[in-house]
């Protein structure tokens, strides 16, 4: 299976990034894995020009929109990691999520695994975690994909997240909700 996980955070070894690394080590034995880093990647706000639904689903903007299309489109599975960021996905992940729009009509016919990864300061209690997992159901029941997993972490100092207990049993669960066929 080709798994693609997209790291909304802009810290290079935040929380989000470690989770999505430890996660990419129990998948990428038996699955091709990509992990790209939303630090690293260009992509601006959608201007609304609606230019991608007259060319066949492309930008016109010159960023690294359309390869991330690309990405996802190719992808049996996408795992998403975000911070929360003011009660909501991180800037960075939702630019991305926004260009969706230029291909729509192509990840509508496509079949996908989606988890989603939300890594917050607060406690797994907070109704952060279950506004931003809402977002991604929704996301994923207007695209027809199939939404597999949602794993929510509490860790708020960079690198509280692979001290906490229950951190490798949570990305086991991840890998395993993945591999089901």
């Amino acid at each position: 299976m080709k798994i693609l996980m997209i790291n909304g955070s802009p810290r290079r070894a935040g929380n989000t990034s470690l989770a999505l690394q430890a996660l990419q080590e129990k998948l990428k034995a038996d699955h091709e894995v990509e992990l790209l880093q939303s630090y690293s990647m260009t992509v601006t706000p959608c201007f609304a020009c609606y230019q991608c639904k007259t060319n066949g689903g492309y930008c016109v903007q010159k960023d690294d929109t359309n390869a991330m299309l690309q990405k996802i489109s190719e992808a049996d599975c996408v795992v998403f990691g975000t911070p929360v960021f003011w009660l909501g996905i991180a800037g960075q992940l939702k630019l991305f999520i926004d260009k969706f729009i230029a291909r729509q009509d192509v990840f509508r016919s496509q079949s996908k695994k989606i988890v989603s990864l939300v890594v917050g300061g607060g406690g797994l209690k907070a109704n952060q975690y279950a506004l931003i997992q809402e977002q991604f159901a929704s996301i994923c029941k207007f695209l027809k994909w199939d939404h597999i997993h949602a794993a929510s972490f509490s860790a708020y100092g960079l690198g509280d997240i692979i001290k906490k207990e229950d951190f490798e049993s949570k990305i086991q669960e991840i890998a395993d909700a993945i591999n089901q066929e």
